[in-house]
């Protein structure tokens, strides 16, 4: 059978246990993005609404790509990477790491969602994520107890920086020691995109830096 014959099948074989809106969204966006099939005929073939083909191009659209490969690999639960795709994309990654690493349920990343869309702004939404953050990490360090001590600006700055060292080193020499060619073209294809989205976003903290202080990287 062809390539969306199968695919229509394959949402067909679990129609007892259902597919989750995100794996719904997955094959939708699949129809649409490599098959070419129009929203209103993709609608048509699996007997919704075209409104119902929309809200679930939306849904995966609107999720980071790094929390979409949280969910295949298990991570993630699907109905909490819906909960999550309501954040602002830049939030995605930090929540679903507190949602993963803290072992949240649904509702608890429903109301974790709910507590960060209430910041009104972008800086205290990301203080909040690194908050949860870190008070699991200091519950799972042996010896310490988790306790609530007020920190100042310079504290958090201090904090985000070191992180920022350690992950890009461990990034740059996995990026160094293993070429995308080894991967899937599945998981590939999801490295390379999320690669792509973090380059912007480095270079506006490098400019960010540079006019905070006032000095340039000239090596």
């Amino acid at each position: 059978m062809s390539s969306v014959d199968a695919k229509l099948r394959l949402r067909e074989l679990h129609g007892q246990c259902k597919l989750t809106e995100l794996e719904e969204a997955w094959l939708v966006r699949s129809l649409y993005r490599e098959d070419r099939l129009s929203q209103p005929e993709i609608a048509r073939r699996m007997s919704r609404h075209k409104s119902w083909v929309c809200r679930r191009l939306m849904l995966v659209e609107a999720l980071d790509g790094m929390v979409q490969a949280d969910v295949r690999l298990g991570l993630l639960a699907p109905r909490a990477a819906v909960a999550v795709s309501r954040l602002p994309r830049g939030n995605q990654p930090a929540a679903s790491a507190v949602v993963t690493q803290r072992g949240l349920t649904v509702r608890q990343t429903e109301l974790l969602v709910d507590e960060v869309l209430a910041q009104p702004h972008a800086h205290q939404r990301d203080a909040l994520l690194a908050r949860r953050l870190d008070d699991y990490a200091l519950t799972k360090t042996p010896g310490r107890r988790a306790t609530r001590t007020m920190r100042s600006d310079a504290d958090w700055m201090s904090q985000d920086i070191l992180r920022l060292h350690q992950i890009a080193a461990r990034l740059q020499a996995r990026l160094g020691s293993t070429p995308l060619a080894v991967f899937t073209p599945e998981a590939a294809e999801l490295v390379h995109e999320a690669l792509v989205r973090l380059s912007p976003v480095l270079r506006a903290l490098d400019v960010t830096i540079t006019a905070v202080t006032g000095e340039q990287d000239i090596s």
